[in-house]
C-alpha cells in the first residue's frame, strides 16, 4: 500500500505510466468484520461499551447508546484523535492498518449492505408486513398466519410483474418472519430486500393514507378489506403504527435512491442532508416489535450508523 501510494513497484518503478499514485480511502466491513480484525478486546455489541467509535454503553445513566435524541451525550464522546482513538480502544494491540498512508478514524467505515439491507431493513419490512396483516389487508386476520403470508406473496409478485421489477425471493413463511422469542425480522437476501423494500413502501403508504385500491392488475392487498367494510363487518386501517412504518420505508426508498444515484461515493453533502432517517428507523423497531431492544438488534446499527454519519459531518472535505 506504501508503494501504491508513492506511485511505485517494490523495485522503484512507475506503477502508472501517467505517475498516478493510489491511497486506502476506506475499511469497509460490518460489526463482526472489523472487531475480528482490528481486535476490539473491550468493545462490542456484547460489551458495556458497545461502539467503536465512541464511548457509548450499553446500559447505564449516561451515554446510553440506545438514546437517539439530537443531544444524545454519546455524541459528545466521539474520538476524533487517531492516537487518542488507539490508547482508548486498542490498548493492547496495534493494527497494522494504522500505518496506512493518510489513515484516519473516519477510514473505519460500516457496511450499508449488512447494516442496512441485511439488517434495519429486515425489521422494517417484516414489522410493516405483519402489522398490514393483522389489519385484514390481505384477508381475514384470524387466517393461519402462513395463508396471509402467503397473499403477500402473491401480492409481491404481481406487484413485482406489474413494475418490471426482478427478485429471486421464494415464497415468504412464518419462520422467515418470526424467530426465538417472537422477534420480527424478515429474512432475505440483500437485493431481495431492495425489492421487497420498494414493495412495502407502497403498501404502507396506501395503508396509512386508507386506500383499499393498490394499482395495477392482479392485486390482492386491500381487497378482502374493502368487502368486509361494503358488508358492513369491517372497518378502515387505523394501527397508529401504520404511519410510523410508512414514513421508514418511504425514508428508506429515498436513501436507497441517492446511493443508487451516486454510484461509488457519497459526497459530504450527501450524508449531511440525508443520512438523517435512522432515529425514525429505530423508533419504528421498538415500536412494532414491542419487546425491549438487545445490543445484538438492528438498534445496535442504527446507533453505529448514526455515529458514522456525526463524524462525517464534522469533517473537512477530502484533500483528495
Amino acid at each position: 500500500m506504501h508503494f501504491a501510494y508513492l506511485g511505485k513497484f517494490p523495485n522503484g518503478e512507475k506503477l502508472c505510466d501517467d505517475g498516478s499514485r493510489f491511497l486506502v480511502t476506506e475499511l469497509r466491513g460490518d460489526l463482526v468484520w472489523h472487531k475480528f480484525c482490528w481486535q476490539f478486546d473491550t468493545r462490542g455489541w456484547q460489551s458495556l461499551n458497545v461502539c467503536f467509535f465512541c464511548n457509548a454503553k450499553s446500559k447505564g445513566a449516561t451515554d446510553l447508546y440506545s438514546d437517539l435524541g439530537t443531544n444524545a451525550s454519546w455524541t459528545n464522546t466521539e474520538f476524533k484523535d487517531v492516537w487518542d482513538w488507539v490508547d482508548k480502544v486498542l490498548p493492547h494491540r496495534l493494527c497494522p492498518w494504522l500505518a496506512l498512508p493518510g489513515f484516519a478514524i473516519d477510514t473505519v467505515r460500516m457496511c450499508t449492505m449488512h447494516n442496512v439491507n441485511l439488517g434495519i431493513l429486515q425489521k422494517i419490512t417484516g414489522s410493516s408486513l405483519l402489522t398490514l396483516i393483522s389489519e385484514g389487508l390481505y384477508g381475514c386476520p384470524d387466517d393461519p398466519l402462513q395463508t396471509n403470508l402467503n397473499r403477500v406473496f402473491r401480492d409481491f409478485r404481481a406487484w413485482c410483474k406489474n413494475n418490471k421489477k426482478r427478485s429471486s425471493q421464494r415464497c415468504f413463511t412464518v419462520g422467515m418472519v418470526i424467530k426465538q422469542n417472537n422477534n420480527v425480522t424478515l429474512t432475505h437476501k440483500a437485493y431481495n430486500g431492495r425489492i421487497i423494500g420498494a414493495y412495502a413502501s407502497e403498501v404502507s403508504k396506501l395503508a396509512a393514507e386508507k386506500c383499499l385500491d393498490a394499482p395495477g392488475p392482479n392485486r390482492i392487498y386491500g381487497q378482502w378489506l374493502k368487502e368486509q367494510i361494503t358488508n358492513g363487518t369491517g372497518h378502515m386501517p387505523s394501527d397508529p403504527k401504520l404511519p410510523l412504518e410508512s414514513a421508514c420505508l418511504r425514508a428508506t426508498e429515498r436513501w436507497f435512491g441517492l446511493v443508487e444515484r451516486a454510484g461509488r461515493y457519497l459526497l459530504l453533502g450527501m450524508v449531511r442532508t440525508d443520512l438523517h432517517f435512522p432515529p425514525r428507523i429505530c423508533e419504528v423497531t421498538i415500536a412494532t416489535t414491542a419487546t425491549t431492544p438487545k445490543k445484538n438488534s438492528s438498534h445496535l446499527l442504527v446507533h453505529q450508523w448514526i455515529s458514522c454519519a456525526i463524524h462525517d459531518s464534522q469533517q473537512p472535505s477530502s484533500p483528495l
